[in-house]
């Protein structure tokens, strides 16, 4: 077979001659795939250091840049529960947001079309040269529609991130459903059986669609095309590209584990050698913990993004090139490139881990709140959950209190009693002595309903303090705020007990009447920190981040996050030392934070901060 090609795939100083070059029949995409890559590991790591470089010093900033100034025409801060009908009847915000969602859908399709456009000009027997890139690039955009824009969004933005099946855009790693949505569809049958039945939905989805930028990049089919040649290649039941992303990941875990387990073991000889106050030997492993991470995520997007092409290529009978070797001159200087940002990279890594390992936090400063008692050993918002959070070691516990129709509070977070007690009865609709002793069942679990006064009696009996989340239901006779103040007078409850609700106009009120600290719970807030003239915010853990952290330390604001399940964003959130955790998960949350005060040896440094880099990120 003859085609015109480049002397050398990464080599730009010679122009297309004639040479031959032999085609790879018969041989599957996943040997193709692993061939390819061994003879351009290093150049497909460049374009992935590249494309990474390019979203965190170019894209992020830049849709950064957009959002806030889309927030700046209506002076809010942030989108979040109380700006949103401000910032969504603006015209101007709106057209703002439309460029910035336009900005962000094409930074995100040039970000996964580099490596797929890198893997058909291989596979084609093509150079790999930017003016190429830019003429792809171009061919590709003159392809797309409205509807092939709305598609790829659809596609890309949304059901990749959320099938979380490994192909995915550094630009959308945080595009998740919140973990309490989650919470608590899952704690009915019929809503955990929803809530499964449409993440199974999502990733099959994904395995069906996992074709389209592969096929999209590679022929002339529009986008809609594509999707529908997706969906006839991968077949009702898509075990190929679940065998072979699953293995992928298998194969990546492996290695990671295995080089955290030579890091460890170099830690521990140069701690028995060189003494064990040093934090340059951790904060090494960790920079090469770290590098590894990223070259194994790089080696793994490049292969499967070479299988995919391969596979395409297969389904259009376009015969895959042997790839050709670089010169061993051009192949030298590449590796002593490569060596040298490595070895650059891990040296500014290991200054950065050992900076950090050297500040002191105080892991204890983080208080454990305990997500509506322990429900993991009794039903939420109980007696017996009470008593579980406080023998399991939690600072606080947080309860729900909803206002009866003879205006007196009970301890419950949902206005229906259907879930814990099988009841079609609204709180609102019922006195407190027709409430108060209602038998609560979750699974094996079984309890009755407290009033907010003997709940409140039995906490000061335990002395553990409560944080009671106020849940106006809307059918609150004028006067809640106040009513809620003078029934805490009425008990007497310390000043440490702390108060908190969505409604920020109500907890605002009752700050204004009560000694207690009182806080703001956020749902959902993307940009700074919310306005508020409460003492604390709460935010759920989707929306955390150490903007709003920071902007809370400097307004002299605690920041809590909830509800945080997961152990490695425990450990995270512990180890940055955030003021406070809501979880269901006590007793692993305070293990996790007696842990982390107990981390001084490097062994001990290393194991916490390996955990935090492998582990989720927040």
């Amino acid at each position: 077979m003859i085609m015109p090609v480049t002397s050398d795939s990464w080599h730009a100083g010679s122009g297309p001659i004639l040479v031959r070059v032999e085609p790879l029949i018969g041989v599957p995409p996943a040997r193709v795939a692993t061939r390819v890559l061994r003879r351009h590991l290093v150049g497909y790591l460049s374009i992935v250091a590249l494309v990474h470089a390019f979203v965190l010093g170019v894209a992020m900033p830049l849709l950064g840049r957009l959002f806030d100034l889309a927030l700046d025409t209506v002076d809010e801060g942030a989108v979040n529960m109380d700006s949103i009908s401000s910032v969504l009847l603006s015209p101007l915000t709106v057209l703002v947001l439309v460029v910035f969602s336009a900005v962000a859908i094409a930074l995100v399709f040039l970000e996964l079309a580099v490596l797929t456009l890198a893997a058909q000009r291989h596979l084609e027997g093509d150079s790999i040269q930017l003016r190429g890139f830019v003429d792809d690039l171009l061919h590709m955009v003159r392809k797309l529609d409205v509807t092939s824009v709305l598609l790829f969004a659809l596609y890309a933005v949304f059901l990749l991130p959320l099938a979380n099946i490994g192909i995915t855009s550094g630009l959308t790693t945080h595009v998740a459903v919140p973990a309490f949505i989650g919470g608590e569809l899952t704690k009915t049958t019929g809503g955990a059986i929803t809530w499964w039945l449409l993440n199974a939905v999502i990733v099959y989805l994904a395995l069906r669609l996992v074709l389209t930028l592969a096929i999209f990049l590679g022929s002339e089919r529009r986008l809609p095309g594509a999707m529908r040649d997706s969906f006839r290649a991968t077949g009702w039941v898509p075990w190929r590209p679940a065998v072979v992303l699953a293995g992928a990941a298998a194969v990546l875990v492996v290695v990671l584990a295995l080089v955290s387990g030579l890091a460890l073991v170099v830690t521990a000889l140069a701690a028995s050698v060189g003494g064990s106050e040093s934090v340059w030997w951790p904060g090494f492993s960790l920079a090469l913990v770290d590098l590894a991470r990223f070259v194994a995520l790089g080696i793994a997007a490049a292969w499967v993004t070479l299988w995919l092409v391969s596979w395409e290529r297969d389904l259009t009978d376009e015969p895959d090139v042997r790839p050709r070797r670089m010169r061993p001159r051009n192949r030298r200087l590449v590796t002593a490139a490569a060596g040298l940002v490595a070895a650059v990279a891990l040296g500014i890594g290991t200054l950065a881990h050992a900076a950090d390992l050297r500040v002191v936090r105080d892991p204890s400063s983080t208080v454990v709140v305990g997500h509506r008692g322990y429900t993991a050993e009794a039903v939420e918002n109980t007696i017996p959950a009470l008593e579980a959070a406080a023998e399991a070691g939690a600072d606080v516990v947080e309860m729900d209190v909803l206002e009866t129709r003879d205006q007196q509070l009970v301890v419950m977070h949902d206005v229906n009693l259907g879930r814990l007690a099988g009841k079609d009865v609204d709180v609102w609709e019922e006195d407190l002595a027709d409430l108060v002793g209602t038998p609560l069942r979750v699974g094996r679990l079984e309890a009755t309903l407290p009033s907010f006064e003997e709940y409140a009696a039995r906490a000061e009996e335990l002395g553990v303090r409560l944080l009671v989340e106020l849940k106006p239901h809307g059918h609150e006779a004028p006067g809640f705020a106040e009513r809620v103040a003078a029934d805490l007078a009425a008990l007497d409850v310390p000043d440490d007990w702390l108060v908190q609700s969505l409604d920020r106009d109500l907890v605002e009120q009752v700050g204004e009447l009560v000694p207690q600290d009182v806080g703001y719970v956020v749902p959902f807030n993307i940009g700074a920190l919310p306005a508020t003239s409460a003492d604390f915010v709460v935010v759920e853990d989707w929306s955390f981040s150490d903007r709003i952290r920071r902007e809370g330390r400097d307004a002299g604001k605690d920041v809590w996050v909830w509800t945080v399940n997961d152990s490695g964003l425990l450990r995270s959130y512990i180890r940055r030392g955030v003021d406070g955790i809501i979880t269901d998960r006590v007793g692993s949350a305070v293990a996790d934070r007696e842990l982390g005060a107990m981390v001084e040896s490097p062994v001990g440094q290393f194991l916490d901060g390996a955990l935090r880099i492998l582990g989720p990120r927040s």
